[in-house]
């Protein structure tokens, strides 16, 4: 023989079905226990510091430097080697000229996710300028470094992008270095990675006008 208690289920405040006291109990910490992990995920732990750039998910500049040294401190302590690249896409911003921001959102969301996989073993990727990024990867020298970045990239590196039939090449300025085991911070040498790819791009438009003005000289008509 049954009791009314056996033949029918516990009904809730809105008149459905519940679950006996102490599964639902249960399930209540464990659902109460995912929504704590979910609010600190890594994510939620960068906006709640004001370091995450929300336009593409990545560390911002002004968490680039506490994040960097905390993993260096780490790889000290680990015996570890750390190296740090800086990715430049320049083309990124003409790309916004040219084909606007939609465009440009979409293709900056491609080179997130290529980034991404140059850090899943481990590394770490920043957004520290509107079309630039720092990449630390530990457990590498330099040339292993630039060799994951190829790996993903291509070597040229390059990332590809397809718009209306249309195929857009982004050609990045990549430089890898060593951090020394004996730095306390990684910011020496991103300051120095900064200045390098500066004093090229200065290098690189003074040869271009250099070039241009031979062209025009020699393409002009000689005098009768």
């Amino acid at each position: 023989m049954t009791s009314a208690s056996d033949a029918a289920p516990e009904t809730g405040r809105d008149g459905g079905a519940s679950l006996p006291g102490g599964l639902g109990a249960g399930l209540r910490r464990w659902l109460a226990g995912c929504a704590r992990v979910l609010a600190w995920s890594p994510r939620a732990r960068l906006r709640s510091r004001g370091w995450l750039d929300e336009s593409t998910g990545l560390c911002n500049a002004e968490g680039f430097l506490p994040m960097a040294d905390q993993r260096l401190a780490r790889m000290r302590r680990d015996g570890q080697r750390l190296s740090l690249l800086v990715i430049d896409f320049a083309d990124l911003l003409e790309v916004r000229e040219i084909y606007g921001r939609q465009v440009s959102r979409a293709v900056l969301v491609r080179i997130v996710s290529k980034l991404r996989q140059c850090a899943r073993a481990g590394g770490f990727v920043a957004r520290t300028g509107p079309a630039q990024f720092a990449l630390l990867l530990p457990g590498c020298n330099q040339e292993q470094a630039l060799q994951c970045v190829h790996r993903v990239l291509g070597s040229p590196t390059r990332v590809e992008f397809e718009h209306r039939g249309e195929e857009i090449v982004l050609v990045p300025d990549v430089l890898a270095q060593v951090v020394s085991p004996e730095a306390t911070s990684v910011q020496r040498v991103h300051l120095g990675l900064l200045e390098r790819i500066r004093n090229y791009r200065l290098y690189e438009t003074r040869r271009r006008r250099y070039l241009q003005r031979e062209r025009e000289r020699h393409s002009k008509p000689m005098s009768l």
